[in-house]
């Protein structure tokens, strides 16, 4: 088959086609051609495409899943994928083994299962981190796929005991096994014998290597005084445990690059999380989802130190500094872990103190955060299970250090743990009104936990939503993303139809935050006079952008269009529509698009910075895109030019500026000029807003455009002149066959873009592409229009004769400035410039009036009209004549034109 599934196309409609395709191609084939298609599906898993081989291992789960039996009998073409691992990412490697362990379980494919357990050993044994891993999951998953008969048990719990024995001496291979083994023990598909074994040997093992009381005598040297923290458990009668933490990272750093002899496990730091995930998930298995048996792990403290020393960094040791950044990540990780596990509990202390265990890890990542500065050259410990070692961060040596550079680091977030948004929204504001401050204990988000959960939950569905809007180049063999392990294995759909659930709360907070800017609007932005610090409003602006992109994320989802995915988005448009009004009536899809629409344009009005003023721009294009856009694109244009007509005020008082408004702004002035008639945009932003930036001072700005400034005068001159070239070269070319209307029409249309382009032209590069384009298109319409229409033809010339002229001038000032970023575009400008002029040539000889055609001087000028009569300016002009078969002196390509149609007229 010439078809490639997923044609590397990022068209989820041209996958879908082509994977439904195979899978219907298989069943109708012989078994020659469906060994040949599976032959084939084969060559797409080796390719190293990782596009392609994702959606070949696809296929083949879902044509195993459909019909094991058939597939088995080519299972030894499959098998030979094992020869290419190398090529694949863990994920791929799941899925493949995932294949091979289901065919080799049945009767047609039982005679690779010796082959494939030959292949599980032999990675086990090997001393190589990454195949030491491939070993874990292939033995992790033929545990899955193995029947419950008796003989299967004994074969499950030597293949358990073997790969946990291989993984003792190493904590990164035992922290990924307890990970591969939690994730399968999280489906409640396996045998309760095999059940029952793993839950014996992992609650014994945990409280024995990790688990002390907390009046247990701490024995050993360590680098810091030990200190039990963050204590949330206040009945200390029947007795507290802690979390043996600081001792065992202290004895980790101590033998650190010595051999281990020892016989058993080594008990590191490394695997307190992931061995937890897997208790939690054990218990939960045995008691249906409850976690009282192990609830005393989620109040109980943690041996730390004293974190004061964090003030004290530079007169530490390089030992000591890395060993405290350890102890606050692994502190971190194990905060984080424990929220997974507890999220979903419905006792309200627990959720109470979830909230707490947030507000500990938010602290401690700012913390975290100030450790790094100037030091995340020490940040050296071990990557992430399943991943290989992540290089230096970026940042090193920068003067702050942010935390998303580190996100493979910590352990991942359960989409579970985003249940905690049901909870309301408290700021100082209102604590101090409503005189209730042991709120933000109990049962509140605070704004730096909401923005924690925010960032974290826009990062996962950008990831896994808006993965075929990235780039192919990115997705080649080697793009490795192990932030996101436990969220791979969930398909699209249920990430979008949990986010859906979350609808109603994200929208209580996205209101919070809008009545919170609307109100600050209404007192005239003054932060200070509200008494609210700018901390708090920092995080409620990330509050607002985040949600924002939470929004857009789902809503751009290509998997919309797909006609099984159309109820999610009925339902989550429906959501939208209840929190503008109460209705019981069933909605067309057209009437829910409209009233989301108006419910999100609500926003408008107190958005807090530019980056939200586009993530709201773009939601709402993606919430138009749903249903037929016409209708919508004024409302668009006009919400757009509100924002180009905004003053964005930090809460300090200053404009926003730097690159990243520069790139807001020119995004959102790209979707008002494709939204909006350009040209009456162009002409009003260029005769009403540049014209009163030129009356202002250095720091001042157009009052209709208040984003316009002289800082900002490139990026609004870089669209406007793009765009008007690219809207010029959708001008049709003229015909005699036109009817005069027609031609009058194209004409009129010719002139505006040239009074525009006399406005804007300041830039070579543009100003050719614009003269190369009047060339091709608005030339031939002169050479039709000319009789009929002579005094808009002599206008329009007239008016580039300016604009020439200009760009004649700009040619000069670059060869005398030296200006490399201008000279590299002077030849191609040139040649133009000439070619222009004997194109007016062959009008005005198309017309029978040659005679009128002249040729002048022009000076060279610089651009303040001042003659050229340097050195240089002559060795420039001297360069031009070799350029050129023209005479030595540059064409006055525009005074000619001017001077040609009076000619023409007095002829006439």
């Amino acid at each position: 088959m010439c078809v490639k599934p997923g044609s590397e196309s990022s068209e989820p409609e041209v996958a879908s086609f082509s994977n439904n395709l195979y899978k219907l191609a298989f069943s109708a084939f012989d078994r020659y051609c469906q060994q040949e298609l599976i032959a084939t599906l084969v060559t797409h898993v080796c390719s190293g495409y990782s596009d392609e081989v994702d959606t070949a291992l696809d296929v083949l789960t879902d044509l195993i899943s459909n019909n094991c039996t058939a597939v088995a009998l080519y299972a030894i073409f499959i098998k030979g994928i094992l020869d290419y691992l190398d090529n694949l990412n863990v994920q791929q490697i799941r899925k493949l083994f995932q294949i091979l362990c289901k065919l080799a379980f049945v009767n047609e494919g039982i005679h690779i299962q010796d082959e494939i357990h030959i292949v599980i050993r032999k990675q086990l044994s090997s001393t190589v981190m990454k195949y030491k891993r491939i070993g874990v999951i292939g033995a992790v998953r033929m545990l899955g796929s193995m029947a419950t008969s008796d003989r299967s048990v004994i074969l499950a719990t030597s293949l358990l005991e073997l790969a946990r024995t291989c993984c003792d001496q190493s904590p990164e291979s035992a922290a990924f096994y307890y990970d591969e083994l939690a994730s399968l023990v999280q489906k409640r598909n396996l045998h309760p014998q095999i059940m029952e074994y793993i839950r014996k040997t992992v609650v014994d093992d945990f409280q024995d290597d990790y688990v002390v009381d907390l009046d247990q005598k701490i024995e050993g040297n360590h680098p810091f005084p030990v200190k039990a923290m963050y204590n949330l458990e206040e009945d200390e009668s029947q007795g507290i445990v802690v979390i043996n933490l600081l001792p065992l990272l202290s004895h980790d750093f101590s033998n650190k690059g010595a051999s281990h002899t020892t016989e058993g496990r080594l008990v590191s730091p490394l695997c307190l999380s992931p061995f937890f995930r897997l208790l939690r998930l054990c218990i939960e298995d045995e008691y249906d989802g409850n976690l009282d048996e192990i609830d005393a792990l989620l109040g109980c403290p943690v041996y730390l130190t004293d974190l004061d020393i964090i003030d004290k960094m530079d007169s530490l040791s390089r030992q000591e500094r890395e060993f405290l950044c350890s102890l606050l990540f692994f502190t971190i990780n194990w905060f984080r872990e424990v929220i997974n596990a507890f999220c979903m509990q419905p006792n309200a202390d627990m959720k109470g103190k979830v909230l707490t265990r947030l507000q500990n890890i938010t602290w401690l990542q700012s913390v975290l955060e100030r450790c790094l500065t100037g030091n995340a050259d020490l940040f050296l410990i071990m990557s992430p299970v399943g991943t290989d070692r992540l290089k230096e961060p970026e940042e090193t040596g920068k003067p702050s250090i942010k935390l998303s550079s580190f996100g493979p680091f910590f352990r991942e977030l359960d989409l579970e743990v985003f249940t905690v948004l049901h909870s309301g929204l408290l700021t100082r504001s209102l604590l101090d009104s409503e005189m209730c401050t042991k709120a933000t204990e109990v049962v509140q988000l605070g704004p730096a936990e909401l923005v924690f959960l925010l960032e974290d939950l826009s990062r996962k569905m950008e990831h896994i939503l808006m993965a075929s809007k990235r780039s192919p180049l990115m997705k080649l063999k080697g793009f490795r993303n192990s932030e996101f392990s436990h969220l791979q294995q969930k398909t699209q759909q249920e990430v979008v139809q949990f986010v859906v659930q979350l609808l109603n709360p994200l929208c209580n907070h996205v209101e919070n935050t809008h009545n919170y800017f609307q109100t600050l609007t209404e007192k005239n932005g003054v932060v200070d006079a509200l008494g609210i610090d700018l901390k708090e409003h920092q995080y409620m602006s990330s509050c607002y952008q985040l949600l924002l992109q939470v929004f857009h994320a789902l809503f751009a989802w290509p998997g919309f269009s797909h006609h099984e995915n159309r109820t999610f988005l009925k339902a989550a448009l429906g959501i939208l529509v209840g929190r503008l009004k109460e209705t019981d009536a069933e909605l067309t899809m057209e009437e829910l698009v409209s009233h989301s629409f108006s419910y999100l344009q609500n926003l408008c009005s107190s958005v807090p910075s530019i980056h939200s003023a586009l993530c709201l721009t773009q939601l709402l294009i993606s919430l138009a895109e749903k249903t037929d856009i016409l209708p919508y694109r004024s409302k668009i244009a006009s919400i757009v030019k509100s924002f180009l007509c905004q003053s964005w005020v930090q809460p300090n008082g200053e404009r926003e500026k730097g690159v990243r408004f520069s790139e807001n702004l020119q995004n959102l002035l790209w979707i008002y000029l494709q939204y909006t008639d350009v040209l009456k945009a162009v002409e009003d932003i260029c005769s009403v807003g540049v014209s009163e930036l030129m009356n202002t001072t250095k720091d001042g700005h157009s009052s209709t455009y208040p984003t316009l400034t002289r800082q900002s005068f490139l990026v609004y001159f870089r669209v406007l002149m793009d765009r008007l070239e690219k809207y010029v070269r959708n001008i049709p070319v003229g015909k005699k066959s036109d009817s005069e209307q027609v031609q009058a029409d194209h004409l009129l249309q010719w002139s505006l873009a040239v009074r525009n382009f006399h406005i804007l032209v300041n830039l070579i590069k543009y100003g050719r592409l614009f003269v190369e384009t009047f060339l091709k298109l608005g030339m031939p319409l002169l050479d039709c229009s000319f009789k009929k229409h002579k005094d808009d033809v002599q206008n329009l010339l007239k008016i580039l004769q300016l604009c020439t002229r200009q760009l004649h001038h700009m040619c000069g000032h670059s060869k005398i400035h030296r200006d490399s970023g201008l000279t590299t575009h002077v030849p191609l400008l040139k040649k133009t410039l000439e070619m222009f002029v004997y194109r007016v040539k062959a009008m005005l000889t198309f017309n029978n009036c040659q005679e009128a055609f002249w040729l002048g001087n022009l000076k060279n000028r610089d651009l303040q009209g001042e003659e050229i009569l340097s050195q240089t300016a002559q060795e420039s002009e001297a360069e031009e004549e070799q350029e050129s078969q023209l005479p030595a002196e540059e064409e006055e390509a525009g005074e000619d034109e001017e001077s040609a149609e009076e000619e023409e007229s007095e002829s006439d």
